[in-house]
């Protein structure tokens, strides 16, 4: 017979177990689900306007929001994750988003992303009670041309073509955390020699992966990143 005191040592380590593991599921925060409502959401390390970027949405795509924070004037929003191909992946994301880019998920948008069938909706009985379509968002297709000014964006990049700022006078920030500046506060043109072309190639990789081009701050700003990356996304016109 097994000792009642090595019985009482076992329950007591399972129900140990079992209470934990409940206490982790009620500290799991809840997922609020939002839909991105603009091109080239960025994602920042903290919830703050001159955060490191370390990810990048597009529009369209579904969110988890856990918590939300207001700072430098704006309300930010925690985002752990993100609703991908295959239907119900789940990609992590893990940095913070401006607020206000984003809108509550529609139900069928939000069932459709994680895998779910929804019931389908009942058809009208007449054309007269046939919902009209819906109108186009504005703004909604916002291209990026290597020789046109780029007509959004914050002051450093509107009105500035990617040709300008690829030939800027001087960059705003080191390629390197720490480099002295007299090694890099000088003419872009003194150590590229940048085309369309190798501009192309340099945004077709932040395309490829987003989350590790910025990890690290563009010496002509973050918004200098976000316009390649959109401009190779749409073939480099």
């Amino acid at each position: 017979m097994v000792p009642k005191i090595l019985l009482a040592a076992a329950f007591g380590i399972g129900a140990a177990v079992v209470l934990y593991a409940n206490m982790s599921d009620a500290q799991e925060p809840a997922c609020r689900f939002f839909k991105v409502q603009s091109d080239n959401v960025n994602i920042s390390k903290e919830p703050r306007g001159d955060s490191t970027y370390i990810d990048v949405l597009d529009s369209g795509e579904i969110v988890c929001v856990t918590r939300d924070q207001k700072a430098d004037g704006r309300d930010w929003s925690f985002i752990t994750h993100k609703l991908v191909k295959p239907a119900g992946t789940r990609k992590p994301v893990n940095g913070w988003a401006n607020a206000r880019l984003m809108q509550p998920a529609p139900a069928a948008e939000l069932a459709a992303a994680q895998g779910i069938t929804a019931p389908p909706a009942p058809a009208p009985t007449t054309a007269a009670q046939a919902p009209s379509a819906a109108p186009p968002v504005a703004g909604e297709q916002k291209v990026v041309r290597f020789s046109d000014p780029i007509p959004f964006g914050p002051v450093s990049v509107a009105g500035k073509t990617l040709e300008q700022l690829a030939a800027a006078d001087a960059p705003l920030f080191p390629p390197i955390d720490g480099l002295p500046e007299a090694l890099w506060k000088k003419p872009c043109a003194a150590c590229h020699k940048w085309t369309k072309e190798t501009l192309c190639d340099q945004g077709a990789s932040y395309v490829k992966n987003p989350a590790a081009a910025f990890r690290n701050q563009h010496p002509d700003g973050g918004p200098m990143k976000v316009q390649l990356l959109e401009w190779a996304k749409q073939g480099c016109q």
